[in-house]
Parts: structure tokens; C-alpha cells; sequence
């Protein structure tokens, strides 16, 4: 049994009415797919969200070591040398 264009493009309306709206994708993945598929996929009643924010890169700890004054000027002192050299 042979089925016509005509009757192969309903009976894949069909299937795509009974399987119901196709699950949302982030837009990254949306904005991959040829238009031809972003038109399907709206056509379809797929829903698009927003990306994920990023994670925010945290700075790492530093050493930290309690410095008096007199080791204040000391290190302002060696600063001072190199970057006059």
C-alpha cells in the first residue's frame, strides 16, 4: 500500500496533534537548529526559555597575615624601589 504525499503529511499531523506540544528547549539549543526546525518547533506549540545565567567565577582566597605598620612601610618601601627601576 502506497500513500500519497498529500495523505503522509496528514497522517504526520496527526501523530504530532495525539503526541501534543514538543518539550521546551533553551535558546541556545533553539538558536542551533536550521529554520526550517525552529519553524516546526513553534508551529508545534514548543516553548523556548531563557539560558542559565552563568556562575559567577569567585576570586580564590588570598594569604592573608597581620601586618604591623612598621611592615607596612617596609613592603610601600620595596614597592617604591621597584617600580622606579
Amino acid at each position: 500500500m502506497h500513500l500519497s504525499p498529500s495523505d503522509l503529511a496528514a497522517a504526520a499531523r496527526a501523530l504530532a496533534a495525539l503526541m501534543g506540544p514538543p518539550a521546551a528547549i533553551n535558546r541556545s539549543t533553539f538558536n542551533k537548529l536550521t529554520a526550517r526546525q525552529q519553524a516546526e518547533h513553534c508551529q508545534r506549540g514548543g516553548r523556548i526559555t531563557n539560558d542559565p545565567a552563568p556562575h559567577r567565577r569567585l576570586v580564590q582566597p588570598q594569604a592573608v597575615y597581620k601586618m604591623t605598620r612598621a611592615d607596612f612601610l617596609r613592603a610601600e618601601a620595596a614597592d617604591r624601589i621597584r617600580s622606579t627601576k
